[in-house]
C-alpha cells in the first residue's frame, strides 16, 4: 500500500488518497488567520494560534511566468499568489499556459515531489487552473 508523507512538515496535512490541506494559524486574540502557521500572530503578537485547514478553491491574486529558471527546472513556469477565504497563499500553478489570469478561479491539488527510500511518496502542494 502507498503511503504518502508531507514534504514539508508543518505546512501541509496529507490526508487519506494523497488529498492535501496547508495548515494555517488563527489568533485567538484578534482572530487574524495566515499561511504559514507561526507561534505569534502577526497582527497582534499574542502567543495563542491555533491550526486550521486551507483547501480546496481560491482565487488567484496575482501571477507572474517565469522563462529563466535553475539547472533541471522546466520553463516556463506559473508562480504566485492565491486567495483561500482571506488566507494569501504563494505557490506554483499547473496546467496553466493559456488558461491563467488574475481573477481566475484555481484548486489546491498534491504534487509528488519525491520519494524516500521506504519508497514513501513526499507530497507538496499546487495550484490547478480550473
Amino acid at each position: 500500500m502507498k503511503k504518502y508523507r508531507p514534504f514539508m512538515k508543518g505546512v501541509i496535512k496529507v490526508k487519506d488518497g494523497g488529498k492535501v490541506a496547508l495548515i494555517g494559524g488563527r489568533c485567538s486574540r484578534c482572530g487574524k488567520r495566515f499561511f504559514p502557521r507561526r507561534v505569534y500572530c502577526p497582527a497582534c503578537g499574542a502567543e495563542k494560534v491555533n491550526e486550521f485547514e486551507i483547501g480546496g478553491t481560491g482565487i488567484v491574486y496575482t501571477y507572474t511566468v517565469c522563462h529563466v529558471a535553475p539547472p533541471d527546472a522546466e520553463v516556463p513556469y506559473a508562480i504566485g499568489y492565491v486567495d483561500f477565504d482571506g488566507v494569501r497563499v504563494f505557490g506554483k500553478f499547473v496546467n496553466w499556459q493559456e488558461r491563467l489570469d488574475i481573477g481566475k478561479e484555481v484548486e489546491l491539488i498534491p504534487w509528488k515531489e519525491g520519494v524516500t527510500e521506504e519508497g514513501d511518496e513526499l507530497i507538496s502542494y499546487r495550484f490547478e487552473v480550473k
